[in-house]
């Protein structure tokens, strides 16, 4: 999935690349938090729990 955060022209003018590397780690995290609570609620429905 492609997140649209910051335009080229900000990465290339306003971000350090450390910057880069905690945005894509917290970008990172946050699908995979996502993807955790898309299971947990498919789970939920087949097991017909609320």
């Amino acid at each position: 999935m492609v997140e649209r955060v910051a335009t080229l022209q900000e990465l290339e003018t306003h971000w350090s690349l450390r910057d880069l590397i905690l945005a894509n780690e917290a970008l990172d995290i946050r699908e995979e938090a996502r993807m955790a609570a898309d299971e947990a609620a498919k789970r939920r429905a087949e097991e017909g729990s609320p």
